[in-house]
């Protein structure tokens, strides 16, 4: 480690991705409820929770 001049703990190198976290944001066709979600939805199996409108994905 001397010869080469590195540390003895490194850091952690920074990924591309962080910082920036995708969000799916679904619209019921009713009511214009708006959902935020990390995961995607199947919106063929899910509908809104307040009017039970099919739901769209932005």
């Amino acid at each position: 480690m001397k010869e080469v001049g590195a540390p003895r703990f490194c850091q952690a190198l920074k990924k591309e991705s962080d910082g920036k976290k995708k969000e799916h944001i679904y619209v019921c066709m009713q009511c214009d409820q708006k959902y935020v979600r990390k995961r995607k939805v199947n919106t063929v199996k899910y509908v809104c929770g307040k009017c039970k409108g099919k739901l769209k994905k932005m």
